[in-house]
């Protein structure tokens, strides 16, 4: 009881420069491909957070916007993560035909480095944090599986100390 209950989550609509960026230079390109950009992602909006924290029953709710550089020695340090097929990103560019891959490569450059030489850059990334307190009347948290919206929610109850188990949870005061 009084606890603290804490989360954060990256900034994909507006604070993740890297992603942003990626994300502005594919949509241009092909502009359906807007519905895959990670800017729609539960949660990533100021306020979301927060909201979710006092819908939930949480006191003293807390949000803040949490921002550190990304550093980048190169444009192929930037962009040689994607070829990973690592997240919504990397997925997309794995199934590009190597001509479009490689029409994304440039205007991405073109954008970050903006005519100059290749070298050292930085970009920033923001991230959402909330904290909210457990009312002292409260005991036991109800949690829901964690899904995308629409998808149907798998309710059950668990013990506070039991709460950090197994999969990622959203969390409501009951």
């Amino acid at each position: 009881p009084r606890g603290w209950i804490a989360a954060s989550v990256w900034d994909y609509d507006e604070g993740m420069e890297m992603l942003r960026t990626f994300w502005d230079a594919a949509v241009a390109l092909d502009p359906a491909v807007a519905g895959i950009d990670e800017r729609d992602m539960p949660f990533c909006r100021r306020g979301q957070l927060a909201a979710f924290w006092r819908e939930a029953g949480l006191e003293e709710v807390e949000e803040t916007a949490l921002v550190i550089d990304t550093a980048f020695r190169s444009f192929d340090d930037y962009w040689s993560p994607f070829l990973n097929s690592q997240g919504p990103a990397g997925v997309y560019v794995a199934r590009l035909a190597p001509q479009k891959r490689e029409k994304l490569k440039i205007r991405l450059r073109n954008t970050i480095l903006g005519g100059k030489p290749d070298g050292p850059f930085t970009l920033k990334a923001r991230a959402r944090a909330v904290r909210g307190r457990v009312p002292a009347e409260k005991g036991r948290l109800q949690t829901e599986k964690w899904r995308r919206p629409g998808g149907p929610p798998q309710n059950r109850d668990v013990p506070p100390e039991r709460l950090y188990e197994g999969e990622k949870t959203n969390v409501a005061i009951r």
